[in-house]
């Protein structure tokens, strides 16, 4: 099992310092929801930094592949847009999940 193991890594060990884009301009996912969790070697998964403005990651870049030319509405949020908190406001403490549903163009 562990030589089964090895060779797969080996395999995945190339493509691990490679951008896995986002793919945008799609009917099945529209809207597509990008967060700073998506954000290219930026590790910004700590709920605390975020809810509480304490620092860490300032921004970074996501990795998006455009599969339909066209105009795209882009709509920026620091809190998950079904809280609907304005920006300055303290934000959750808890771990949010969520899902992202589909709509037409």
């Amino acid at each position: 099992m562990k030589a089964f193991y090895d060779q797969w890594w080996e395999k995945l060990d190339p493509a691990l310092n490679e951008p896995i884009p986002m793919i945008i301009g799609t009917p099945v996912q529209n809207p597509v929801l990008l967060t700073s969790i998506d954000w290219w070697e930026v590790d910004c998964d700590n709920i605390n930094f975020v809810s509480q403005a304490v620092g860490g990651p300032r921004g970074g870049a996501w990795s998006v592949q455009v599969e339909s030319a066209g105009n795209y509405r882009v709509e920026l949020r620091r809190w998950p847009f079904h809280t609907n908190k304005p920006i300055g406001s303290e934000g959750p403490r808890a771990t949010i999940t969520g899902r992202v549903i589909g709509s037409s163009i």
